[in-house]
């Protein structure tokens, strides 16, 4: 069961290869990560938060086990003003999904300090051809989310801040480590429901 007093928001969206704003930029190590779709949202006092990322389910297409040639993941970053981040950088980095999986869904849980965040869903690798996904996150506290959920608002119009920080604090990254990827049926559940449902007990 999800508390009664917390936030609960769908998004239904597209990784667009091209779009520089809903684009399939892949894992933070890519240089064209900052294109993936950004949800941005504010939170006002200690949360937990519970997210799960889903990719198109082509079990129905393929006879294989592995049916899922890209892996599926998301990141959560601190923001100061602006509702993107222009680039990964470990100092912002709040939370993410426990592994980057070669399945239909991945999830992660975390616990948030008040201020603003955007959370990042991404393929593993950039993708070649439009994927749709669809990004669910629950929280124990009210928080406030900058787009509806379901009914995306044209991301072209999502407001930029004008900060612009070169220094990412965090040395050099070893991006293998930290985002490894899971091959299908490591570790991720098929029902994204019942994944968030299996982590809010933990909670």
């Amino acid at each position: 069961d999800y508390p009664d007093e917390g936030s609960r928001i769908r998004y239904r969206g597209k990784w667009t290869p091209g779009d520089i704003k809903s684009g399939a930029g892949g894992y933070p190590a890519h240089a064209s990560w900052p294109q993936n779709p950004m949800y941005a949202f504010e939170v006002n006092q200690s949360t937990k938060l519970v997210a799960v990322v889903s990719q198109r389910d082509v079990r129905w297409q393929t006879l294989s086990a592995a049916g899922y040639e890209n892996g599926v993941g998301f990141v959560v970053m601190k923001l100061s003003t602006q509702s993107r981040a222009k680039k990964f950088s470990m100092k912002e980095l709040a939370g993410m999904s426990r592994t980057y999986a070669s399945d239909r869904c991945c999830a992660g849980m975390m616990s948030l300090e008040p201020g603003r965040y955007t959370i990042v869903p991404s393929t593993y690798d950039p993708t070649k051809t439009m994927e749709p996904f669809i990004l669910e996150i629950n929280t124990d506290k009210q928080v406030q989310f900058e787009q509806e959920g379901d009914d995306i608002p044209d991301l072209d119009e999502a407001a930029e801040g004008d900060d612009d920080d070169d220094d990412d604090g965090g040395g050099e990254v070893d991006f293998e480590e930290a985002f490894a990827m899971s091959t299908a049926g490591d570790a991720e559940p098929e029902e994204p429901g019942r994944e968030i449902s299996h982590l809010w007990s933990q909670a």
